[in-house]
């Protein structure tokens, strides 16, 4: 396994990177969200989501982790390419994901470098439609990351990477399949170092923006730029 390493600072000219995982079946072998929903429809403890870690760290972490050693060895890697890391999760218990992550043998240093945005959409339509696009744009934000082409999203949902890509994001699909063939942790690698090159290259290129968009925040045009990209064609894929 590697060790981790020291974490060194991004080259002043290089612009920001983003890399988004999801956690259920991404990370995680099982779906976490789904397993404590049961357990609250069978249990009304008010410490579900405690218990349910207790029980989660007291497996073997081989059968917790999707490829436990690879997934480890990819953290840290993107952390030595000095990319920022965001967990984007369909879940309403954000409080499970960093200490779980700790669990799989991240360091308190890296810990607190990663951002999560874990919530639930209002309606499933929402996340027919868009997707994952929410959470990713809130990350985006919260590292000060303004184009989607320096972003890379890990994730098991076809309909998620399909939206993704309309913004042209980078995108990873995962098996869902308990700890499956490990080349697409491979995969998130190369493309984690073209996000660096790509990074690097854009530098000195500015966005051309019409002069209505020169009067609206980066959010608000990707916003825009989203609900045309769009088409009906989203309301049909599978979840």
């Amino acid at each position: 396994m590697r060790e981790a390493r020291v974490l060194y600072e991004q080259p002043a000219k290089r612009k920001s990177t983003l890399v988004c995982f999801d956690f259920d079946q991404t990370i995680l072998n099982e779906h976490s969200h789904n397993q404590i929903k049961c357990k609250q429809l069978s249990n009304f403890s008010e410490h579900i989501e405690a218990d349910y870690l207790g029980e989660l760290i007291n497996q073997e972490p081989d059968g917790v982790f999707k490829n436990r050693e690879k997934l480890l060895e990819t953290f840290n890697l993107f952390f030595e390419q000095g990319h920022n890391i965001a967990i984007t999760s369909f879940t309403e218990y954000k409080s499970l994901i960093i200490p779980v992550l700790k669990f799989l043998g991240l360091s308190k240093e890296q810990l607190s470098k990663i951002h999560v945005e874990a919530w639930l959409p209002k309606t499933q339509d929402y996340m027919s439609k868009f997707g994952k696009n929410g959470h990713i744009r809130k990350a985006m934000d919260h590292f000060k990351v303004n184009e989607y082409q320096l972003v890379m999203l890990i994730d098991d949902s076809i309909n998620n990477i399909e939206i993704a890509k309309h913004n042209n994001i980078k995108t990873v699909l995962v098996s869902t399949k308990h700890n499956p063939d490990p080349a697409y942790l491979d995969e998130s690698v190369k493309l984690g170092e073209e996000l660096i090159k790509q990074a690097t290259a854009k530098d000195n290129e500015p966005e051309v923006l019409t002069s209505k968009e020169k009067n609206t925040s980066w959010v608000a045009r990707e916003n825009v730029r989203n609900y045309n990209q769009l088409g009906s064609n989203q309301l049909g894929l599978n979840l």
